[in-house]
């Protein structure tokens, strides 16, 4: 294809679905940018948009065949892909988070060098985990290891002895565990 540079997206995708290999290269240079600027803001973080923009790119290349262009422009079909590989990203990252925090979970709760962002992560995971950990059960982990309150605070606010405290949440951090490992 002797006029790749001047060609539209659509007619680079088309030629490429027929076999021109330079009509791949031309695409790829010309919206690896553009897909890197959708997908940064969103995760903020240099490396993940550049693995992201390749998966895109990859994606196309696996699916150039399907791409009609009546249904609408290259640049919107390219766009949904990143938006889905975006999607794959957020899923794979929440369930590496969700382990990470798992794995952090010991006889004393969160580890120390916890920070906040993954204190209030770990927060919200609990209040997802509503179905299998009741309110005050969830009550208890977030006071003790999100808001950092010690088991002598905790028996004083429940009016429990500070043993029974230490027993609970042990319990329960076996249990949210478990729930997480699962």
């Amino acid at each position: 294809m002797a006029k790749s540079v001047g060609s539209s997206l659509e007619d680079l995708l088309v030629a490429y679905s027929q076999g021109d290999d330079r009509a791949f290269q031309a695409f790829f240079d010309r919206t690896k940018d553009i897909v890197f600027n959708f997908v940064y803001p969103k995760v903020k973080n240099r490396e993940a948009a550049e693995d992201i923009v390749q998966e895109t790119l990859l994606r196309v290349h696996r699916y150039v065949t399907t791409y009609n262009a009546a249904s609408g422009p290259a640049l919107g079909w390219l766009l949904m892909i990143a938006r889905n590989c975006l999607f794959d990203y957020y899923k794979s990252e929440k369930n590496s988070r969700r382990l990470g925090i798992a794995s952090d979970l010991d006889e004393e709760g969160i580890k120390p060098n916890n920070t906040w962002e993954e204190k209030i992560f770990f927060a919200e995971l609990l209040k997802s985990m509503a179905q299998e950990l009741g309110q005050e059960e969830i009550d208890l982990l977030v006071e003790r290891f999100v808001v950092e309150l010690s088991y002598g605070e905790i028996a004083l606010k429940l009016s429990l002895d500070n043993q029974n405290v230490r027993q609970r949440v042990s319990r329960l951090l076996r249990k949210a565990r478990a729930v997480l490992i699962k």
